[in-house]
Order: structure tokens, then C-alpha cells, then sequence
């Protein structure tokens, strides 16, 4: 599994793997307008956009001219900081406007490209005390799964005999896995704070794969 794959149906296929919404980006140089290269199962369950319907279109040419413009800054705050960065948004996408959180992962490519690998999220409202502290439940049980794929990546990371490029890759996950993990934090802390008002949940999990094979302890 390698996020900085040239072949973008290879990438779209990666992502796939993942049960939550995610896409890919990226620009020429810093200079350029970022383009998006594909987005994944999910992501098209929830928006209705296709790997081929994004495929080299500019952010301008998939959302208005004020969301473009601040998804831009956003993609290369991300891309020139090196660092991952959270955020939530409302977009409208194919004329349905909705709240997203939105995380983006910075990509390190050869030839010098900057690509980056978003996951998102719907988010909702809702003011149900019992279904709020659902939330917190399913959120640790989460990062239960997420600590044995980040146990599981290390494991790949630090033996020697593991070709390179999958070692490479491991990282790349598990620096994602490192951000999922923080939102489940989040969720998990908001919960007890927010009983009795409106709070903002997670619809669908934030991490889990399209299949139900988990990694070998």
C-alpha cells in the first residue's frame, strides 16, 4: 500500500481500502493550482463524485470560487508545512451542502510534486444524550482497531527484512492512523462536555477497512 503511486487508478484502489471518505490531490510546484487525481468508494457513496468526475480538475472547477479558494490555501498549507493539519468545512458538492472534518496528509513525491491524501468526514448535529455517549463508545472502540493496525504498522516499520518500499509505506499509514486516532480523541472528550446541547458527531467510522481481515497479533 503506497500513497506516492503515479498510476492513479492503483492509488484510487488503495484508498479503497479504507471504509471512510478520502481523495488525492496534488500540484506541480508550489506555485501551481492543486488538481484532484482521485477519490475512493466512499467518498463517492457520499457525494456522488467519481475518480474520473475530479481526475486533473482543479478545486475551482469542482466547488465554488470562495470554497475553492479556501480549500487551496488549505491544501498548501498542508504541502508546504510537511505536517499533517485537521479542519472542519462546509462545502457544497454537487449541490448538496454539507459539514465535513476534514484531515489532510502531506506526501513527499520524487520529481518533486506535492500531493496530499484527505480523509473526510460528514459531520451532524444532534442533541441526544444517549446517542452522544454511543459516540464515545464506538470512538474507543475505534482506537482499539486503530491501536492494533499502528501496533501492526510499526511492526513493518522497524524489521529490517521488509523491503523498503513497504516499510515506506507503513509510515505513510501510519501517520494517517496517527491523525484518526487524535479525531477519535477528540470525539471521545467531547462527549462527557456537550450532554444536554448540540454537539457535532461523526457519521460513518473514522477508520475501518472495506474488509473484515485485521491484522495478525
Amino acid at each position: 500500500m503506497t500513497f506516492t503511486s503515479d498510476d492513479y487508478q492503483a492509488l484510487s484502489d488503495t484508498l479503497d481500502a479504507f471504509a471512510v471518505p478520502m481523495f488525492a490531490a496534488e500540484r506541480a510546484h508550489p506555485n501551481a493550482d492543486f488538481r484532484l487525481i482521485c477519490v475512493n468508494a466512499a467518498h463517492t457513496a457520499k457525494t456522488g463524485l467519481r475518480s474520473e468526475d475530479v481526475l486533473r480538475k482543479r478545486t475551482a472547477e469542482i466547488l465554488s470560487a470562495a470554497d475553492a479558494a479556501a480549500v487551496e490555501q488549505r491544501y498548501a498549507k498542508c504541502a508546504d508545512l510537511g505536517v499533517p493539519t485537521t479542519y472542519d468545512e462546509r462545502l457544497e458538492l454537487k449541490g448538496i451542502t454539507a459539514d465535513w472534518n476534514t484531515t489532510l496528509q502531506p506526501v513527499v513525491m520524487s520529481d518533486g510534486r506535492q500531493r496530499i491524501i484527505g480523509t473526510a468526514i460528514v459531520l451532524e448535529a444532534f442533541p441526544d444524550r444517549e446517542r452522544l455517549q454511543d459516540a464515545a463508545f464506538y470512538a474507543a472502540k475505534a482506537q482499539l482497531q486503530i491501536g492494533k493496525i499502528r501496533h501492526y504498522l510499526s511492526m513493518l516499520q522497524n524489521r529490517s527484512e521488509v523491503p523498503y518500499g513497504l516499510r515506506t509505506a507503513a509510515m505513510s499509514v501510519g501517520s494517517v492512523t496517527q491523525s484518526l486516532d487524535a479525531i477519535m480523541d477528540d470525539i471521545r472528550a467531547l462527549a462527557p462536555e456537550s450532554v444536554g446541547r448540540p454537539v457535532i458527531r461523526a457519521t460513518g467510522p473514522v477508520l475501518a477497512y472495506a474488509n473484515t481481515e485485521t491484522p495478525a497479533e
